[in-house]
């Protein structure tokens, strides 16, 4: 993995993971809290600046052995990152695009589900790097964008 800049003209300059085929950008902020149960309010970029796309943003509270309790009915553990919460800082996204033909593709998205309580778009099990990966490999590229 290498990392990679991406510049969008409304948007700006993102810094991204780079894994050969396809490209993530991790932890947009798309939105911020004044409080846990305010509206929320719509992010406008830090202007002029790189946004750091490398990492997960922060999750919402959720258990604290929430990943672990997923694993369950997943059958099998996988790496587990760590994950920063926050109650007023956890609106972003996670994007995984291929790394070529990125124009005019079907776009997958995915809100984890969790009963209002558990669950984040930084979590293994939800990681759209694979599935963008296997739809490059059949010929059908996505786009996959997942929501916290």
């Amino acid at each position: 993995m290498t990392e990679t800049q991406f510049h969008h003209p409304l948007l700006g300059k993102f810094r991204g993971r780079d894994y050969g085929t396809t490209i993530e950008f991790l932890g947009l902020k798309y939105g911020t809290l004044k409080g846990r149960f305010s509206p929320p309010v719509l992010y406008q970029g830090a202007k002029g600046d790189i946004v750091d796309a490398t990492k997960p943003g922060p999750a919402s509270p959720s258990p604290a052995n929430g990943m672990q309790m997923e694993f369950s009915l997943i059958q099998q553990a996988l790496p587990q990152p760590d994950v920063q919460q926050s109650d007023k800082e956890c609106l972003n996204l996670s994007i995984t695009v291929p790394k070529t033909n990125a124009v005019d593709l079907p776009v997958v998205i995915f809100v984890h589900g969790g009963g209002f309580s558990i669950g984040s778009n930084a979590w293994p099990q939800y990681n759209f790097r694979r599935l963008v990966e296997l739809s490059i490999q059949e010929g059908s590229s996505v786009i996959g964008i997942n929501i916290k």
